[in-house]
């Protein structure tokens, strides 16, 4: 039955409405995951999410409620579970958050992957599914729910690489960039999608539960698409690396990626130069040229824009 062979973990920290709503989808009475082994590790949350999580523990005894002394970080919290998961030792782990959604309509196609023992299924995705590929899939893996992988593969390199990337901002692609490595691209795409990103949830803080005057440096410069160079590093083929880098924001352009870096980071000479020395030569030409012509870029695609629609139209007529 697979759910002996798939162990579930859920992180969270103080977000006891989406948390109830979250295990409301799980545990329903039609989730086909209602009664698999899960354990939650809770971030010494204070705002009521012990009561919930203990609320549904006395109806699901598979239930396994962590609660850390202190607040660990929400990065540490994903490499305790990867840490965990690995003690665990089933066949496949699936690590999910506290605040999105669930469609369970094609959970058979997930069961069917399990049976072909892939080396990891996508359950969600930000791109159309027939335009992923082997690069842009790396980008994917960082949405934390988004796959199911075989355990085996969470090594000891695996869980290090993890925990040096708790300052950026997806410590579990180290995963993902280990499979590449390894040459275990066995993957399987689920549709429709099982999880559904919150896409209205208030804005993610990689600080949330410490003193915002004490936050390490690194941690206060994390930035999205800079995590993503970063931990890019750890994929050993630097062309596989760079064709990565082209999907560092999906379904936009490298150089709208480039344009990005430079208004989010204008004043972070270290992130700069992070992003810098982490891309392909002709990757940092565009770079470099990006401030200059990306807004006139963007600008005249807007206005010719504009100027298709007015004369799919009568106005101009």
């Amino acid at each position: 039955m697979l759910k002996d062979k798939l162990q579930m973990f859920l992180v969270t920290y103080n977000r006891k409405e989406h948390l109830e709503n979250t295990l409301k989808q799980i545990f329903s009475e039609n989730s086909p995951v209602k009664n698999f082994d899960i354990t939650i590790l809770n971030n010494n949350s204070n705002d009521g999410t012990d009561e919930v999580i203990e609320e549904y523990r006395k109806k699901f005894p598979n239930i396994e409620h962590i609660k850390h002394h202190v607040n660990i970080g929400g990065n540490p919290n994903i490499c305790r579970a990867i840490e965990l998961a690995i003690l665990k030792n089933k066949e496949y782990t699936w690590m999910i958050c506290d605040d999105d959604d669930y469609d369970f309509s094609s959970w058979n196609k997930v069961e069917e992957a399990v049976n072909n023992k892939k080396d990891f299924i996508m359950v969600s995705y930000v791109q159309d599914a027939d335009k992923i590929n082997k690069y842009s899939l790396v980008n994917e893996c960082s949405f934390l729910p988004a796959v199911i992988y075989r355990t085996e593969y969470f090594t000891s390199t695996v869980l290090q690489n993890a925990y040096m990337n708790t300052y950026h901002c997806f410590p579990h692609s180290a995963i993902i960039c280990s499979l590449v490595n390894n040459n275990h691209m066995d993957y399987e795409i689920v549709e429709p999608l099982v999880v559904i990103q919150n896409w209205h949830r208030p804005r993610r803080s990689f600080v949330r539960g410490i003193s915002a005057k004490e936050v390490h440096f690194k941690q206060a410069r994390t930035n999205l698409l800079i995590s993503h160079i970063n931990i890019y590093h750890t994929i050993k083929n630097k062309k596989y690396r760079y064709k990565c880098c082209k999907y560092l924001w999906l379904n936009k352009s490298f150089l709208y990626s480039c344009y990005k870096v430079w208004q989010q980071n204008k004043n972070c000479i270290e992130n700069l130069a992070d992003f810098f020395w982490g891309i392909s030569f002709r990757q940092k030409l565009i770079f470099l040229i990006a401030p200059l012509i990306s807004p006139v870029y963007y600008r005249l695609k807007y206005y010719l824009k504009c100027l298709y629609l007015f004369a799919k139209t009568d106005i101009l007529k």
